[in-house]
């Protein structure tokens, strides 16, 4: 039987894409559906298509969440899922109602200190001293950005949605101490921070840039607090990216984080 190979090549260049098509035939199984194209024009004879970066996913609806679905907790990977392999616009999958809803699981203020209070000491017990700067990759609502900030600490966070923004703002975090910035696209601060904290963030972030923010992670600081979702809970857009804690151990332990408690 005649082995038929399918080669798809394209020719990427900045907000632009060539597409050959398939060299040798198209095959009737089903792909992943590419970003909404912006425009088709045309280039000495070849289709230039334009699509759009990220792709938009209306979470909320009356303020309702409607972020859970019936495909699985791997559903990026799914093929049958509309939003397959799809890379997500983040101010539509965090409005301002995000921020706002409790089912959200945000902790509150008291989960907040106490948890800043369990890593100020667990980080004594390995170091024999206090952190007193901290790096935030993601802040959620912002209940415990505000912990470090009421115990003067030097804290830097990086929020990429615009409504995490403007609620780190409103609950009294000063400018100066933020960084609106996608993790996705996130560049080198060129400092070290006594810790980095990267809490309940990797999940919302897609399985491709999983390694960049674990980089971004280890280039900034010699101790890292980290924690992401597992797939034991139903499937919603906003987890995109839910795997077990031993493929993080791994992949820290790939940048030579490979020490932990």
């Amino acid at each position: 039987m005649k082995k038929v190979w399918s080669l798809i090549t394209r020719i990427y260049y900045q907000f632009s894409v060539f597409r050959f098509g398939n060299i040798f035939g198209l095959l009737s199984r089903k792909s992943p559906k590419s970003h909404p194209i912006i425009s088709i024009s045309e280039v000495n004879g070849h289709k230039l298509f334009t699509i759009c970066p990220t792709l938009k996913v209306q979470v909320f609806k009356n303020e309702i969440d409607n972020g859970y679905h019936k495909f699985s907790n791997a559903w990026w990977y799914n093929i049958n899922c509309p939003y397959s392999f799809n890379y997500l616009d983040i101010d539509s999958l965090y409005p301002e109602i995000y921020f706002q809803n409790d089912d959200t699981g945000h902790p509150n203020q008291l989960i907040s200190q106490s948890l800043y209070e369990y890593m100020q000491k667990v980080y004594q017990d390995i170091t024999g001293k206090k952190f007193k700067s901290i790096l935030e990759l993601g802040t959620g609502g912002g209940e415990i950005t505000v912990q470090f900030v009421k115990d003067n600490l030097d804290v830097f966070a990086v929020e990429g949605s615009e409504s995490g923004i403007n609620k780190l703002y409103s609950l009294g975090v000063s400018p100066e101490k933020v960084l609106k910035c996608d993790l996705r696209l996130m560049k080198s601060l060129d400092r070290e921070f006594d810790l980095v904290m990267c809490t309940e963030v990797i999940e919302h972030i897609e399985p491709f840039f999983a390694a960049k923010v674990v980089e971004q992670c280890t280039k900034h600081s010699r101790y890292v607090w980290f924690s992401g979702a597992d797939r034991n809970r139903i499937p919603h857009w906003h987890h995109i990216n839910e795997i077990g804690i031993e493929a993080w151990d791994n992949l820290f332990a790939f940048y030579g984080f490979n020490s932990f408690v």
